[in-house]
């Protein structure tokens, strides 16, 4: 309870871009929250892709807009996990993110500095992934409008 109020606390589990936690706090969320180590970064951002990647995956070719938010979030990922990660052990997941990148900007025939702007345009919105920002586990009032978004998202929230 929280003044009275009733939460609801989901597992969250999943490393966020580093505007997230104080968006969701503004939002009237209460949010657990750590950094991760450089190993568990490696690990989390590999995940990520993955998650990006299906995304992609569901809803590819049936939204311009949608794609080139997820062309966007994977080409963020990309470069970010760059530099961190074990590139051999992660050759192919790193391979089929170039796939679906060129795919896309095939597909919608998007110019490259398009997916730089809307990729520049996220980061404005909710920050990038260099804090290595993990969300374990957030409480929501039962009367906040996340409350009836969360649950709908099972593949973004466990």
């Amino acid at each position: 309870m929280y003044n009275g109020q009733i939460m609801r606390t989901f597992r969250f589990d999943k490393l966020v871009r580093d505007d997230i936690v104080a968006e969701m706090e503004r939002e009237g969320c209460e949010v657990v929250w750590r950094v991760l180590s450089d190993a568990e970064y490696a690990v989390e951002l590999m995940k990520k892709l993955e998650e990006e990647l299906d995304e992609l995956d569901d809803g590819a070719g049936k939204n311009r807009e949608t794609d080139l938010k997820e062309l966007a979030d994977v080409a963020e990922i990309y470069e970010t996990a760059w530099d961190i990660i074990d590139r051999e052990e992660n050759y192919d997941l790193l391979e089929s993110a170039m796939d679906e990148l060129d795919n896309g900007l095939d597909m919608w025939e998007i110019d490259p500095d398009e997916l730089l702007e809307a990729k520049a345009a996220k980061i404005n919105r909710f920050g990038a992934f260099k804090k290595r920002i993990y969300i374990e586990k957030v409480s929501i009032k039962e009367d906040n409008p996340l409350d009836q978004a969360l649950p709908r998202k099972p593949r973004k929230i466990p």
